[in-house]
Formats: structure tokens, sequence, C-alpha cells
């Protein structure tokens, strides 16, 4: 073999293993992503370790914050070495305008039959801002001060921003990855304190959650945002749980521990009765065929015969509902029995 020869099979070598890295270093750019976006908000949290590429890099998700008397339920935390990242996912779809200081924002979508609907929705930048705080008083009893960053995330596939931020950057789900990843923390963060912080978030999703007032105030919300009633930001204890629509009052849920009662005077609205029965399901109640098939019936009685109490049971899981005498009163009320109420 002479040298040029040797030289040329030498030269198809070399560039053989340098496609091939190439091609490794892709693919894992790209399956990390995929992780990063997608793993870890099915899994509740995906840590992966260190890597000479990202670095350190964990995604929790529905992080349940209680400062003083609030409690916040947040879409995503994101512990990476370009900082904290506190996200809020909005499921809107259709055309999103606002600017940060307005008090709302309007959609703008198509109906089915083509007309075009147009409604509103609270400035979520509010809502960022106000998790941010609650976070940041967690990690300051952690002895972690660091800057957190909040993101509002719209997550529909057919939805389009014109939006105007400052602070908080409002984005399309698949803008968060190359946001993140480019980001520029204000100031160098400790890996010690990055590592406290996300240990200190893997120890809160170990422990069983037994917050039941605020699974309760979580389900309510997620149904309040499919039927565009507005809810507070936060879970209050010993306070209604208000939802509004233009600021009028359209339905309030009172909770007691692990039983809670939805009261609302429109009942004679359908879409609040489909509210009503969407809540029972989500609630994780198995009666809402046996309560869907007699609300109507209900609604439609005299004042009197309404203020008959009628009780659905079924298992450990109790339904109770009755009228008060006031056209278009409701009341609702939801309670797992105990054992023995049951065998009784």
């Amino acid at each position: 073999m002479n040298n040029v020869t040797f030289a040329v099979l030498l030269l198809a070598f070399l560039s053989v293993c340098w496609i091939t890295i190439c091609t490794i270093f892709d693919a894992q750019k790209y399956c990390t992503k995929r992780k990063y976006l997608k793993n870890g908000v099915e899994t509740g949290y995906a840590a992966k370790p260190p890597t000479p590429l990202f670095g350190y890099e964990a995604t929790h998700e529905n992080v349940i914050l209680t400062h003083e008397e609030f409690t916040v339920q947040v879409s995503q935390i994101i512990v990476n070495k370009n900082g904290i990242f506190l996200i809020v996912d909005k499921t809107r779809s259709g055309h999103i305008i606002g600017r940060e200081d307005d008090e709302k924002w309007e959609q703008v979508r198509s109906g089915a039959s083509g007309d075009i609907i147009k409604k509103t929705m609270k400035n979520p930048i509010r809502e960022v801002k106000f998790q941010i705080y609650l976070l940041s008083r967690k990690l300051k009893e952690l002895d972690c001060g660091v800057w957190i960053q909040g993101i509002i995330v719209f997550s529909h596939p057919r939805v389009s921003l014109e939006v105007t931020t400052s602070e908080i950057p409002v984005i399309k789900k698949d803008q968060l990855y190359d946001y993140i990843a480019t980001y520029r923390p204000r100031r160098p963060i400790d890996p010690g304190r990055l590592k406290k912080i996300n240990d200190w978030l893997v120890d809160m999703h170990r422990q069983p959650l037994e917050n039941e007032p605020m699974r309760i105030f979580a389900v309510t919300k997620e149904v309040a945002n499919k039927f565009g009633y507005e809810v507070p930001y936060a879970f209050k204890k010993d306070s209604p749980i208000l939802l509004t629509k233009d600021h009028e009052l359209y339905l309030s849920v009172i909770v007691e521990g692990s039983t809670c009662q939805l009261v609302t005077y429109r009942a004679f609205e359908e879409e609040v009765r489909r509210y009503i029965v969407t809540w029972v399901n989500k609630m994780g109640f198995p009666l809402a065929l046996r309560f869907t098939k007699t609300i109507q019936q209900y609604i439609e009685l005299d004042a009197a015969d309404r203020e008959t109490e009628i009780t659905i049971r079924e298992g450990d899981k109790e339904l109770r509902y009755w009228g008060s005498g006031r056209y278009g009163s409701f009341k609702i009320k939801l309670q797992t029995i105990s054992k023995e109420k049951t065998s009784a």
C-alpha cells in the first residue's frame, strides 16, 4: 500500500468518525430536549445527572406551595444551571392579545360554525408574580435566596400571541427549551445551592399529598378554565372559591376539610349545570351519570318541591343536593364517608 492510498483511507476513516460523532451529538441534543419538554410534564419531574452539554437540570410538575394562609399549585418548576424557572401553563387557543399592565387579556378564536368568538381572561402575569413571591419565601427558609424567572407558556397547538411584556416572557410551548437554553442568569448560581433546591422539591414529591382542600381547588380551577370562569390565583384557607365571569358571580365552592359544597343562584343556565356535572366527574365521584339524569328535572320542579334534599350514595361516595326555594338556587355537597358509616 503506497502512501497516497493510505492517506486516502485514513481521511475517509476520519470523515466517517466525524460524521458519527456529529450524529450522536445531535441525537443527544434532540433526546434531551424531548425529555425536558415531554417526560418532565408527564412524570412530574425528570431529574438528569450533570452532563458536559446541559449541566444540572430537573423538572418538577404541579408543585404545591403554602405560605401563611395561601396555597398555590405551580404548573412547573425547572432547576437548571441557568437558574430557577417558574412556569405557569395556559391552555387557551386562538389569538391572545394583551399587555403587561392590562387587567384583562383578550382571546379571539373561530367557533365551530366559523363565527368569531371573543372572550377575556385574567392577566396571567399577576398570577406568575404571586407564585414567584410564595416560592421565594420558601427558598429563603432554605437559605437559598436566588432569582426566580417566571415564564407563561401557552401550550395549545393552535395559539398565536400578540402580547407585550418586559419582565415575564409569554411564549408558546415549543419555544420553552430554547428560551431556557439561551437564558443568562443575573449572577452565577452555586451548584450546591441548586442541588439543595432540587432535593427539597424531590422530597416534596415523595411525601404523600394529603392536602385535600388544594386538590379541590385545583379541580375547580381546571374545570373553570374550560368554561371561561375566573377563579382566584391562590386557595385561601377558610375562604370560598368564587367563580366569576365579567365581574359577576356564577358559582362558589366552600371547602371544609375533605368535604366541599358548591353553591349557585344561576342553576337555570345550561352552562352552569354543565359545569356542575363536569366538576362532579373531575372530583372523582362515580355518580355523575345518575346525577345528570336528575339535575334537569330537579331544577324544573316548583320551588317548594326543590327544598327537599336528595342523596345519592355509591360505595364511600355521597352526593347531596337541594334548593332553597328561590328559583335558580342550587347547592350540592360531596363527601367521602368513613367505612363505619358505609357499613351501617
